[in-house]
């Protein structure tokens, strides 16, 4: 009998080998001293943005989504030329077209004796400069030329656009002031009659502080001075304000020859005037000495 064969032995799966202990406990190690580095790596970025000098360089960073800068874009230059001229600005124009703040004007020429005036121009003057309104002030007026006079400027009434003129001399002259008033219209360009203005000369003082009155007296049949008129220039109309009885009188003084002079008329405000009354009776001769007074009245001027 055959002998009998002995059972071959179980395999046996052997047991993957394991990795040394010592070798995982490296690797651990290394990726804990990572964290760490990590971790005190953060921190040091997070303090240092912090500080001034971060926030200061955070300040010059670009934002994240500005563009890049182009470096080929050429930078303008800059006019350095401190002496260039700056451009006037354009005046405002009033209701008449012309610049505001402005007033009429006379520009005078004269004659090559510079003795007495050969031309006028009436022009419109403010902070600008001047526009021309009247070339040649003797177009609009021939008498200028025919009676070698002149025209001036006497008042400038407040709340109208007109300014009243007034014809005087264009020289030398004895007159003591202007007669013939008349209004300019800045507007039209043109001189307006007023046929209601008194053949007066016209004096600074006769001339109401709003410049839109004149006083002046009225000789009665005695050449006396007993009626005191106002001349309104805007609505060009006269008013007798009093007529004095013939004891009393507005002039100072009559002499024997002559005109009678000197009266004491003035304007205490644009709707008052105060006179001196003297007594209205005798004359003296040369007017050597003034006549006596005997009130100082005040009269409201009609409106």
């Amino acid at each position: 009998m055959p002998p009998k064969k002995k059972d071959a032995p179980e395999e046996t799966s052997a047991p993957a080998p394991s990795t040394p202990k010592k070798k995982q406990d490296g690797g651990t190690g290394y990726l804990i001293a990572l964290g760490v580095m990590l971790v005190l790596f953060a921190g040091t970025v997070v303090i240092l943005l912090s500080s001034p000098q971060g926030k200061q360089l955070l300040g010059r960073a670009p934002a994240a989504n500005a563009p890049a800068a182009n470096v080929n874009t050429p930078t303008p230059e800059t006019n350095t030329n401190v002496n260039a001229p700056t451009p006037a600005p354009e005046p405002v124009l009033n209701a008449m077209g012309l610049p505001e703040g402005g007033q009429v004007e006379l520009v005078n020429a004269m004659d090559e004796s510079n003795t007495s005036i050969a031309d006028q121009k009436v022009v419109w003057r403010s902070a600008t400069g001047d526009v021309t309104l009247v070339e040649h002030a003797s177009d609009l007026l021939p008498a200028l030329k025919a009676g070698n006079s002149a025209i001036v400027i006497v008042a400038r009434p407040s709340g109208s656009n007109r300014t009243i003129f007034a014809f005087g001399c264009a020289g030398g002259c004895d007159a003591p002031g202007a007669t013939q008033p008349m209004a300019f219209d800045p507007a039209l360009k043109a001189f307006i009659p007023l046929i209601n203005a008194p053949d007066f000369y016209i004096a600074a003082n006769q001339v109401s502080p709003n410049q839109r009155r004149m006083w002046y007296t009225g000789v009665s049949g005695d050449t006396e001075e007993r009626e005191l008129w106002v001349y309104d220039f805007v609505n060009d109309r006269q008013t007798l304000a009093i007529r004095l009885p013939a004891s009393e009188s507005l002039t100072e003084c009559a002499p024997e020859i002559g005109l009678s002079v000197s009266t004491s008329i003035r304007w205490t405000d644009p709707t008052m005037l105060e006179y001196k009354v003297y007594r209205g009776s005798g004359t003296v001769p040369f007017c050597e000495r003034p006549r006596t007074e005997t009130a100082t009245r005040t009269i409201v001027v009609p409106q």
